[in-house]
């Protein structure tokens, strides 16, 4: 055993959040927005993998928006991970449409006499509100019209008996273009049920609240709301998986429970800083760590 088991706590508890969130995403007839809240570090990512790791008959589409810095690749990341698994959103374009016009420009690409679409140009255009697609009946269509053909398309190549589940992480994040041609997106699937959209939204910045108000404002949802655990007993199956907590009384788990605020992430923190405060010691051949409780206290 080394010290980095100590910070890989096992999924516990959750019941209540994964039967809802198991059945939001299997129910036919429910919605197809679901939206997981909740403060940082309470587990809202790792109870989405968590269900999603076994529910059968599913296809997963799963990004990360990982800083402020990166949030306009939003749909980009999006895109990217459609491109890998299912067929290119360009070649998509190419096969349905005939004409992209630039309304604010004035101008009109013939899409025959363009090279192949990298995803960079997609996006920009994308972006753009100004351009239109003609398709090749003729229609026009906006972007997120054709991304959700676009997207349809994906679903409709896959077998019968399997749902397309789109989970974005971190999307407080997301930047206000995307997040728009997103939910229309999500919006105009509100009858597919073999897709379904998992918004995991942290919503302790300006930002979170934002973009969580925007989405319930257009689409119908279901919103699991994620919170600190309920009770110290959780925190001391965690604690035990790696610690010998055999001296440590119930009193003093229930003041770590007390101090990290039932948040598993903040009880991650304060393992760190034990283990800086040399309050974990591993000699002694022991598989468990052992706490040093003037430390811990």
């Amino acid at each position: 055993m080394d010290y980095t088991q100590i910070f890989n706590f096992d999924f516990v508890d959750r019941d209540n959040e994964r039967e809802t969130l198991e059945y939001a995403i299997s129910d036919p007839n429910g919605d197809n927005a679901i939206l997981i809240t909740g403060p940082s570090g309470v587990g809202k990512t790792r109870l989405v993998a968590e269900v999603l790791s076994y529910i059968e008959d599913i296809e997963k589409v799963e990004i990360t928006l990982l800083s402020e810095e990166n949030q306009s690749n939003c749909l980009k990341q999006l895109l990217l991970q459609f491109q890998e698994k299912y067929m290119p959103i360009s070649t998509f374009i190419h096969q349905n449409y005939s004409k992209l016009s630039d309304a604010i420009s004035d101008t009109v690409e013939i899409v025959d006499r363009m090279p192949i679409i990298s995803i960079s140009k997609v996006v920009d255009v994308l972006l753009s509100l100004g351009y239109i697609y003609i398709s090749k009946n003729k229609e026009s269509h906006s972007s997120a019209e054709m991304i959700y053909r676009y997207i349809t398309n994906v679903v409709l190549s896959l077998p019968a008996s399997k749902k397309l589940v789109i989970a974005l992480d971190n999307f407080q994040l997301c930047d206000e273009t995307s997040l728009e041609v997103i939910t229309q997106v999500c919006k105009k699937s509100a009858n597919n049920n073999r897709l379904k959209f998992i918004f995991i939204i942290t919503e302790e910045s300006t930002a979170g609240c934002y973009n969580r108000n925007y989405l319930i404002e257009q689409v119908p949802f279901i919103e699991i709301d994620v919170g600190g655990f309920n009770s110290s007993d959780y925190f001391l199956e965690i604690l035990s998986d790696s610690l010998d907590m055999s001296t440590v009384s119930s009193d003093l788990v229930k003041n770590i429970y007390v101090l990290c605020q039932g948040n598993p992430e903040k009880l991650k923190i304060y393992l760190h800083n034990l283990e800086k405060r040399k309050g974990l010691n591993l000699s002694g051949g022991s598989q468990k760590a052992q706490p040093n409780l003037k430390i811990m206290e």
